[in-house]
């Protein structure tokens, strides 16, 4: 649609009134379309695609990167002068400028062929290939300068952190990582060249991602710092999964030292804490007591009520324990209607009250 409309305005003369013949070969007479609509609309997207070059070209954070970026402004403004200007815009004005287009084109091949040679700028499949990998890692990617602000992130880290990546470009590492002293990262690396952490990223709503991070410094042609690579994975579901499993040992522990019908603790859990008791009472001369508790007629309650019977007197018998003695206290049955009360730090009759 849109190329029909385009020559129908050209075969109207709304952009092209009629070609020209001068010295210089044929040029147009343009029209009301091309004065005031396509020519301002050209003029416009080069100047925001130059602002935009020229904006990058001053942030770079290596001096290959200026020479770089200085080159391709170079290699822009010259064809537009030569060619856009001279043949599109200058008429528009009515003016003709004869031989202008072929010595600066010539100057800008000239330039492009520096550029390639000196600075690889054909080696597309190489770059297409790195910037592919950047885009799809899983790991998230932070680049920086050698002031240590961010220059380089991938969607990865976006997604890790939820900010866009005009959020974080530009930031102090110290800003999204609030656990790094840019300035002692700095003395390790040039001393082992790399690093690894554990570190916290400052992510959107004030919330904290556990990442493993390796930095990795980067060397100019000179072997000067240009700056620094970090590539970081995700710890949220490991540390989840450490948790888990620390909390299933911790519960296997309990359960492994705990009587599973009252509550309170086995006859295994008796005999280590009775070696930690004596030993606490030989070393600092204190004394420390245990009662020995059974239940009377605790058959005749089986016998008469049953077993379910019998178990709740035992778990009732264990709560009241529990909910009468010390914290300090250990309540433990080693089997039957047995429970033996080990109280630290109390002398005998002290224990004959608690007993009673």
């Amino acid at each position: 649609i849109a190329a029909a409309l385009f020559v129908g305005a050209w075969l109207d003369g709304l952009i092209v009134r009629r070609m020209i013949a001068s010295d210089w070969g044929f040029t147009h007479e343009p029209g009301p379309l091309y004065r005031f609509v396509f020519a301002p609309w050209l003029l416009a997207l080069f100047l925001l695609g130059l602002y935009h070059l020229v904006a990058f070209t001053v942030r770079a954070p290596t001096r290959g990167d200026r020479t770089r970026g200085i080159l391709l402004i170079t290699g822009i403004v010259v064809p537009f002068v030569g060619g856009a200007i001279t043949d599109m815009i200058l008429p528009v004005v009515g003016r003709h400028v004869p031989g202008l287009a072929i010595p600066l084109t010539t100057i800008n091949a000239v330039i492009v062929a520096y550029a390639m040679v000196r600075y690889r700028l054909l080696s597309i499949t190489v770059e297409f290939a790195a910037g592919t990998i950047i885009t799809t890692m899983p790991d998230a990617l932070l680049v920086l300068d050698a002031r240590g602000s961010v220059v380089v992130i991938n969607p990865a880290l976006q997604r890790l952190t939820g900010l866009p990546a005009t959020e974080l470009q530009g930031r102090p590492i110290g800003e999204l990582v609030p656990d790094v002293r840019f300035d002692n990262l700095r003395r390790q690396l040039a001393a082992d060249g790399e690093a690894r952490l554990d570190v916290e990223l400052a992510a959107r709503g004030g919330d904290r991602v556990p990442v493993s991070v390796s930095v990795s410094r980067l060397r100019d042609p000179q072997g000067r710092t240009a700056g620094y690579v970090c590539v970081g994975k995700d710890m949220r579901e490991v540390r989840a999964l450490i948790a888990r499993i620390e909390e299933a040992n911790a519960e296997l522990e309990r359960l492994a030292v705990t009587d599973p019908l009252t509550g309170t603790f086995n006859r295994r859990y008796l005999g280590r804490r009775l070696q930690e008791e004596f030993l606490r009472a030989g070393r600092y001369g204190t004394r420390f007591s245990v009662v020995a508790v059974d239940l009377d007629r605790f058959k005749e309650v089986n016998d008469s009520l049953g077993h379910a019977v019998g178990d709740r007197v035992l778990r009732e018998v264990g709560a009241l324990f529990l909910r009468e003695l010390r914290s300090p206290d250990i309540v433990v049955r080693p089997g039957g209607d047995e429970f033996l009360l080990l109280l630290p730090e109390t002398p005998a009759e002290r224990a004959v009250e608690v007993a009673e």
